[in-house]
Formats: C-alpha cells, structure tokens, sequence
C-alpha cells in the first residue's frame, strides 16, 4: 500500500465455565493496601475462611482489620497488529487502564506473522515520516524481545510471532508451538484478569498458558458479518461461539452485536459503547480557518470496501470549491478508488496514514468532519470511534446513519442518502454556533474513555466479590 498510492503533506488451578478461577489457598500474609491518603478499603466479608477469586481471606486480618485484594494484572489480547496506529478501544482501554492506581500492570499482546515482521522491519528503515518509523520500530522490538517491554507507567506491549496463518494441518500446528511457547513466559503469580478480543486467533492457548482469575471478551465490530467469503465467515462465528462461554463478563459495542451472540455468553452481553480521549483546548483554539483558504471537509479512517463510494463522488461533483481531504490507510479493496479520486477531482487530496497523535491536529484544522461508510450489514454492528473523536473537536459533524449517529442526532448532521448528505454538509459548512460547538465537546466528555473503564472496573469488582455459587447479577441474555 505505502508504494502504490502516493500521500500528499498537506500456583496451578482450573477456570470454572464462567471464567471466574477458583484459589483454596489463603495467603497470610496479606495485607490491606492503603488508598491515597492512607486510608484502606474493604471488602464484603464472606464465610469464614473463604479465599476469594483473588486468593485473598476476604473476612478479616487480625481484629477489626479488613483485608483489600492486591493490585491486578491486565492482559489484554487483540486481534491484529495495529498499536500506536488508530488508538482504537484495545489501545484505549490498555493505556487508561495503566492509568489507574487500582491496577498493578497492563500487558498488551497481538499476534504477528513472520511476514508481518519483516514488513515492519522495513518500513521501520524506509518510511519518511519518523513519527511512523518509531511505530514499526516498536512493533519489531516487541516481537524480538522475549518478555513484554516497559514502554510506559504500568504499561507494557508485547507481539507474539508466528510463522503464518495458514490452513496446511503441519504449519498450523508450528503456529500453535511458537504461540505457546512463548505464551507460557507470560504466565507470573499475579493476580490477572484476561481481557480477550473475539476473534484474536489460538486464545484458548493463551488462557491455558496464562491461567487468568477471571476472562472477560470484548466485542467490537461485527467481524463475520464484514467478511464476503462463506467458509471464512463460519470460521470467524466458531471463534466468538467458542470463546464466550468461558468469560465470566462479555462487553460489546453494540446492541446488535449483543444479540446476536447473547445465547453464547453466560449471562448478558453487556452494552458498552466507544469512547474517546479528549483534546488538549489549545487543539482547538489554535486551529481556526486562516481567512481566504478554501473550506476543508476532513474524512479521518480506514479506507477500504466499506466507503460509500457513490457519496463520495457525489459530493465531490457538487462540491469543487471546497477541498475534501482522505486521511487514513488504504486497504487493497479501496486502493483503485482512491487513485481515481485523485486523478479526476483536484480538490481531493490524501493526506495517507497518520499517527493518531498527529491526526487530531488534522481533524481541528478543518471546517467539518465526515462519514463516509455505508450503512449495511457489514457496518450494523460498529460503533465509530472516529464520530466521538469528530464531537471531541466541536466542529460539526455529518455522517451516515450508522452508530453512534443514529443516537446522537442532536449534535451529529445525520443523512440517510446522498442528496441529503450534500444539503447537510451545505448547512455545516454555513454554521457558526459556538454554543453547538461546546455542546459537542460535552458530550464527547461524557463518553470519554475513562468512563468505559470505570465501567469495566466495577464490573471487575463484582465478579471478584461474588462468593463461589453466588449467581451472577446480570440477566442470561
């Protein structure tokens, strides 16, 4: 891709089926953990002599004196090998959850191809942007290392290497031994807790190597549902109906997605939306139109098979006074397209991909952001992280009608055809309404990412304080 389409710079124990693991030891020697300030938290007393999930006596320690579980672990697994490209919800959540006092470290892992590698490696020597080399840089030097490199405060990222996806039983089978082998160097005395992401490939092996407290999954996106070939789909479906059985919490993005795998959970999915990490004011107020350009209509994401190709011309045809701008990777579905784009409409510019870090200032330095994708099946079960970075900004907003534009008509331009689209984006371009614009970054603050995590923690905190055959609170799906 990066050749092809030139970028313009502008101890041992079991899980029980629920994913909740069992410790019958009792450690003596814990302790309570102080707070800030020095006070100390308890926890509900249970029976006498019960070891919570934690391995903790949960009654008391000496008189009086109640007993606070130890900092957890995180292990968070995804399912491709993006980090430090998009700050998607995997990234999101791992870094403010290395964030909070409660949580002792955040391990980050994805899988990478032997393939996968050496492209790394040599973006990692060629690319002209630095800030992109540093990523690849990153992405090699947490395959190569044998344990998780620190790369912040709690915070560490590791890639696990294979040789290559692959159906032939002796190559999948080496997979399988590199994966484990080095899975089992991950496993410590901790306390952890495994947030997995469906359909994150050999995840049974890496719960076996692991031996999590508890497992939770995370559904983002309809993966299945975006997948065009039969056998790949079912393939797909068969790694969340697997896997969710064995959490005992299952998040997802969607009320869609919810549904549609809510009899695979133990109880029910719980809904659980994106969010956003919130811009620095100076992004914002450093980045009003320069008086005489052209107004700008920024497209921040992926571009691939999922744009509304039609739209897009459309709105170019009608629009040639104002400069649309493409910021994203370019995915080999979308690569023709987006050529031709350049080669018929002058006013179509690709910026190529950015790091998220930079990409904020492209989104503030612009007059309104867009969202190009389809509304259909393949899109139904998403929620578009990009429409929450968009509000964060308080600029206004036009899109598709797929989430979260369908629940946030009040502050979003949301279109249902092309004719629409192009009326809306006349009436966003003409508004000047500082009072939308802070009603947009407020709403942007109350679905930021600490929000989500906060829910996730409390969550945490009810599945480790449950006694052994207390039924879980939330409702079979």
């Amino acid at each position: 891709m990066d050749g092809k389409i030139t970028a313009v710079e502008l101890p041992t124990s079991r899980l029980s089926a629920n994913g909740l693991k069992r410790r019958n030891s009792v450690d003596p020697s814990a302790e309570a953990t102080p707070k800030a300030g020095g006070s100390t938290e308890s926890i509900s007393a249970k029976a006498p002599g019960y070891a919570g999930p934690f391995g903790i006596d949960s009654t008391m320690n000496g008189p009086g004196v109640p007993v606070q579980p130890p900092s957890r672990r995180f292990v968070v697994y995804w399912r491709q090998v993006d980090w430090g490209f998009f700050h998607r919800r995997n990234e999101a959540f791992t870094r403010t959850l290395a964030a909070q006092g409660s949580v002792d470290e955040v391990v980050h892992l994805e899988t990478i191809s032997l393939k996968g590698l050496l492209a790394s490696a040599v973006r990692a020597l060629v690319l002209r942007n630095p800030r992109l080399r540093s990523v690849y840089r990153l992405h090699v030097r947490k395959t190569l290392a044998r344990r998780p490199i620190l790369i912040d405060e709690r915070l560490l990222v590791k890639s696990l290497l294979i040789v290559a996806p692959s159906e032939r039983t002796w190559l999948e089978r080496l997979n399988r031994w590199l994966f484990r082998r080095q899975a089992r160097r991950l496993h410590t005395s901790k306390p952890t807790i495994l947030l997995a992401y469906p359909p994150a490939i050999y995840m049974r092996e890496l719960r076996a190597a692991l031996q999590p407290d508890l497992m939770l999954a995370d559904l983002v996106d309809d993966v299945p549902a975006q997948e065009c070939d039969p056998q790949r789909r079912a393939a797909l479906e068969k790694a969340f109906v697997e896997i969710l059985p064995l959490c005992a919490a299952v998040f997802a993005t969607s009320e869609s997605l919810a549904r549609r795998y809510g009899a695979h959970a133990p109880a029910k999915i719980e809904f659980l939306p994106n969010g956003v990490k919130l811009l620095e004011p100076a992004v914002c107020s450093e980045h009003e139109r320069t008086p005489g350009r052209r107004q700008r209509v920024v497209y921040a994401g992926t571009l691939n098979r999922t744009l509304d190709r039609s739209l897009i011309e459309y709105l170019l045809n009608h629009n040639p006074d104002v400069d649309f701008i493409l910021i994203g990777p370019v995915e080999a579905t979308a690569e023709a397209f987006v050529q031709n784009l350049k080669s018929r409409f002058p006013s179509c510019h690709y910026l190529g991909r950015k790091r998220h870090d930079e990409l904020q200032w492209h989104l503030a330095d612009c007059d309104v952001l867009v969202n190009l994708k389809r509304a259909d099946a393949g899109t139904h079960g998403n929620d578009s992280i990009k429409l929450y970075e968009y509000l964060a900004t308080g600029k206004p907003v036009v899109s598709t009608p797929i989430a979260p534009a369908d629940r946030l008509h009040d502050v979003i331009y949301v279109a249902e055809d092309k004719v629409q689209f192009h009326r809306l984006l006349q009436c966003a371009l003409a508004e000047k309404a500082p009072e939308k614009r802070r009603h947009r970054r407020s709403i942007a603050a109350d679905n930021s990412w600490e929000h989500r995590v906060t829910r996730i923690l409390e969550r945490v905190g009810q599945l480790c304080n449950a006694a052994p055959g207390q039924p879980q609170e939330a409702e079979r799906a």
